[in-house]
């Protein structure tokens, strides 16, 4: 066995290495809490088992609790965006991820009856159809996808395509109510761009200035901010309901 005779000098700037690696280490340990939203993608309805031509999106999205947390999305994660928060917003967001498969539940439900609608022997078995969606859709957390879902299955249904043939690539956001209305998301901003990078042709977004629930620009008016700003390829089109989005889709030749 050999020694090895460290001087003082060495021994000194060991120990302020050490001393630093305890620091640093404890500094990003830190509770230090965000929200961050970063790009994601769009799906096509098949995937979900849906017979229809039409996409809905979804972004990466969620909460850091300290700036290991922070620095690794920003790290792995397409066009990070951090927000701080409180810890409490945290803790409400688990709560509404409990609650997620509910609220899931209820939009797909929605979507189906209103698809149904006039559909006759077309939608047969629509207790089969929801489960199959409902199996499908558990990797995506929220409701965000029901508009699009209820496109889907109208296409499905009623012997339609949208798309016409695949010359238009049409996506969108917003969950749909009982009522038919589009209910307002989150994340608008991580969906746009997402459109934007996957050639999208028509963007549906909830038309919701006038509704709109929370602080800070609705879905509308955030989205006509960033519009304005970054000149979007694709059109965006706003929807108070399912309605308004069939009408325009009629429109398309």
């Amino acid at each position: 066995m050999s020694l090895t005779k460290m001087s003082r000098k060495e021994r000194i700037a060991g120990w302020g290495i050490l001393a630093a690696t305890f620091f640093c280490s404890g500094l990003l340990s830190l509770p230090v809490y965000y929200e961050y939203s970063a790009i994601g993608d769009i799906v096509p309805v098949e995937d979900i088992g849906v017979d229809g031509s039409v996409y809905f999106t979804y972004v990466e999205g969620g909460y850091t609790e300290n700036l290991a947390d922070k620095l690794l999305v920003a790290k792995t994660a397409v066009h990070a965006e951090f927000i701080p928060v409180d810890r409490n917003v945290i803790e409400m967001n688990n709560f509404y991820m409990e609650m997620d498969q509910v609220y899931k539940e209820e939009t797909i439900q929605n979507a189906v009856d209103s698809a149904s609608d006039g559909a006759g022997e077309a939608a047969d078995d629509l207790e089969a159809e929801l489960n199959e969606i409902v199996t499908k859709t558990e990797e995506y957390y929220g409701e965000s996808f029901g508009l699009m879902l209820a496109l889907g299955l109208t296409e499905q249904w009623h012997g339609l395509d949208f798309s016409k043939g695949g010359k238009y690539k049409i996506a969108g956001t917003g969950t749909l109510e009982a009522d038919n209305t589009v209910g307002s998301i989150g994340y608008v901003k991580a969906k746009l761009f997402t459109a934007e990078l996957n050639n999208v042709d028509y963007f549906f977004v909830p038309k919701d200035k006038d509704r709109f629930e929370y602080e800070g620009l609705s879905n509308e008016e955030e989205a006509k901010k960033l519009d304005a700003e970054e000149n979007f390829l694709f059109e965006i089109v706003y929807v108070d309901t399912l309605d308004d989005a069939l009408k325009f889709l009629e429109t398309l030749q």
